[in-house]
């Protein structure tokens, strides 16, 4: 396999070296991969989401079967999510125009509610229209403000810091990992 590295610098200077299998410059120009390398970010953040906030390699059971299940459930939350909270963000972004910042709902929030009652949105027969309410209203009493342009602080060393990241995890703090046989 041919592969073509592209060195790319960033705006704070760091050097980024990335790989391609588009190996002509007259398809993709190397100063096309700077752009293209910031148009990944929406991706980047999630598979942070499945796989740190949702716990998504975290499996439930030992087999391919037990996997697909736990991958396709956590792509179904997050589906589920993002239908349940656009209309309200929308709704957000429009009534906060006027403010300093404009707002949108919190996603640790909405997720981590969702996780916890979607048996019983599914399931129970509870009455739906209820539940659903007072779903949108924890959502819209824990928004969070949009900045734009704000100036990001700079990335902590990993290696130093391991223990801090680990123990911000939210789902760390609150549970424990699923132990699957030995």
């Amino acid at each position: 396999m041919k592969i073509r590295f592209v060195q790319v610098i960033l705006d704070n200077g760091t050097v980024e070296v990335l790989a391609t299998n588009v190996l002509s410059n007259d398809k993709l120009k190397t100063s096309d991969f700077k752009e293209l390398y910031a148009l990944r970010w929406g991706i980047e953040t999630y598979f942070d989401l499945i796989k740190n906030r949702l716990s998504l390699e975290n499996f439930t059971g030992q087999t391919a079967l037990a996997v697909k299940q736990d991958f396709f459930a956590t792509i179904f939350l997050t589906n589920y999510e993002s239908m349940m909270t656009y209309d309200m963000n929308e709704e957000l972004k429009e009534t906060t125009k006027d403010n300093k910042y404009i707002q949108k709902i919190n996603k640790a929030v909405s997720f981590n509610l969702i996780k916890h009652k979607v048996f019983d949105l599914l399931y129970l027969d509870n009455p739906l229209d209820e539940m659903l309410e007072q779903m949108e209203k924890l959502f819209l009493t824990n928004t969070i403000v949009i900045r734009p342009d704000r100036k990001s602080k700079p990335r902590l060393d990993k290696d130093i810091h391991k223990s801090t990241i680990a123990t911000n995890s939210i789902n760390h703090l609150k549970r424990k990992k699923k132990n699957v046989g030995n």
